[in-house]
């Protein structure tokens, strides 16, 4: 009898859950996966330790072929600047650091060939992380993961931004930021 009740309940959530609209990120499909690209082929140019966060985040969504070889793609995306910061964001009485700000900065470039000017893409990422003396080697792994999931958030965020490019020759497109 519990059992039955469990699964009606689990049964439950799971309606309740699906009736909302809820997805996981990077299943199904969404407005931001539906909408059509200025452009159907990329080549990341430059992209230094963004490199795999950025390939992986490009087959995920699936709309776009990428080729790092030189090649005929349809446009360029490369990365100018990445930048890692690490704040002191709070201190004890005693004068001891116990909270850090960790600050993730990418500056890109997407250029359509059939385009002059590059048009500019920033991305700041920031993460908060506590800090104790006793436990430095945790919390230097810590630091790691923090800094490898905002690399992978940034290339997502650099791929769901490329789908609000405006078409070449648009009115909008001239030195507008997406």
């Amino acid at each position: 009898m519990k059992r039955l009740l469990r699964n009606i309940a689990l049964l439950a959530c799971i309606g309740t859950l699906t009736a909302c609209g809820f997805q996981l990120r990077g299943m199904g499909t969404s407005l931001s996966q539906s909408a059509p690209l200025s452009f159907s082929s990329l080549r990341i140019a430059k992209a230094g330790s963004l490199q795999e966060a950025l390939e992986t985040a490009l087959r995920r969504d699936g709309r776009i072929q990428f080729d790092n070889i030189k090649g005929n793609a349809d446009a360029v995306l490369t990365i100018i600047a990445e930048q890692n910061r690490k704040d002191v964001l709070g201190v004890s009485l005693a004068g001891d650091v116990n909270e850090y700000m960790l600050v993730y900065s990418v500056t890109a470039t997407i250029q359509r060939l059939q385009d002059d000017a590059p048009l500019p893409l920033n991305i700041t990422l920031r993460r908060t992380m506590s800090y104790s003396d006793s436990v430095t080697l945790g919390k230097e792994r810590e630091e790691e993961l923090l800094r490898e999931d905002m690399r992978k958030e940034a290339a997502s965020q650099l791929v769901r931004r490329l789908a609000y490019l405006p078409a070449p020759g648009s009115k909008l497109d001239a030195g507008k930021q997406p």
